[in-house]
């Protein structure tokens, strides 16, 4: 199948837990459904042209929702041009978006993925989770012996796992309490792809340990909703301080919230803008200048609905 995307487009990499890879610009990954695997494929052979996408699967059926799934994920079928248009001529976003309008948040072939994904991250370096995911695909992801590729981890097979073997991976006690909480909570039957998507979202923040930043990251990563911004990212923290310090956004003064990231008393830093004092937080070295996931969600809040865009060019930025 080819297709033709409405907006800028760029096929997107390898993901570090292996369980996509890219070689010599063919992208490809294993789905299973029920016991059984649909292997997926897409190359971009001219560099923003169409999209060749390919499915394997052991029936008709498994193979059109593979396709539709895959498609999904990949991205191919959206189109973005409003938030380009929104932010093209905008002051803070424009020159990213200028660089990269091909540029969006990366969405995981099932909601679930993006959740446990998400709680593997939380308060950790983004380096040591990838180890933890890829432990937990080599572990218990479907195999498949042609390809040698895994997919990636079902809530079943988690849930499988003894909480050491889990552990053993480097994730700690707590954070391995809830990835099996939240695991037995999508067994016994939450659906991330309901139409009522506020229904999960409020089933998952009433977990204890599941806060905005994972929800979101889910409901971005996961769902694909535009508008879902994970504010309190430590990356996000720094990118929107950075800018702030340079002078380049202007927000509202808040004090120092305390954050998912660091909970320690920090120092403070004192920037300048049109006669307002915006008192900045530093990261644990203190050298980075830290916005407020109060002052991020301001920032990102004036492109709805398209604020997880705006996040993921500030990301990059």
């Amino acid at each position: 199948m080819i297709v033709d995307p409405v907006a800028p487009y760029r096929l997107p990499g390898a993901v570090p837990d292996g369980v996509m890879r890219r070689r010599d610009g063919l992208l490809e990954r294993v789905a299973s459904h029920d016991g059984e695997l649909a292997l997926l494929r897409a190359a971009q052979p001219r560099r923003d042209g169409p999209v060749v996408i390919g499915v394997w699967a052991p029936t008709e059926a498994l193979a059109d929702e593979a396709l539709a799934r895959w498609r999904r994920s990949l991205g191919v079928d959206l189109d973005h041009r409003p938030f380009l248009d929104l932010a093209w001529h905008d002051p803070v976003l424009a020159p990213f978006v200028r660089r990269r309008p091909w540029l969006r948040p990366t969405c995981r072939y099932r909601p679930h993925e993006a959740l446990v994904w998400a709680i593997t991250e939380q308060l950790i370096e983004y380096v040591e989770a990838t180890k933890i995911q890829r432990g937990l695909v080599r572990l218990v992801g479907a195999r498949c012996e042609r390809t040698g590729l895994r997919d990636a981890p079902t809530p079943e097979a988690i849930l499988a796992l003894a909480p050491a073997q889990i552990e053993r991976l480097g994730l700690s006690a707590r954070r391995t309490l809830l990835l099996r909480q939240t695991c037995r909570l999508l067994v016994r039957g939450l659906d991330l792809e309901a139409e009522d998507r506020m229904h999960a979202w409020r089933q998952l923040r009433a977990v204890p340990g599941l806060g905005s930043w994972t929800v979101a990251m889910m409901a971005s990563r996961g769902q694909g909703h535009p508008d879902a911004s994970p504010s309190g990212d430590l990356g996000l923290l720094k990118s929107v301080g950075r800018l702030m310090w340079e002078g380049r956004v202007e927000l509202t003064p808040a004090p120092l919230l305390a954050t998912s990231y660091d909970h320690r008393p920090s120092a403070r830093a004192v920037a300048e803008t049109e006669g307002r004092t915006v008192e900045l937080k530093r990261d644990r070295k203190g050298r980075t200048p830290m916005a407020t996931e109060h002052q991020v969600h301001e920032l990102v809040s004036r492109y709805s609905p398209w604020a997880g865009y705006a996040a993921e060019h500030l990301f990059a930025a």
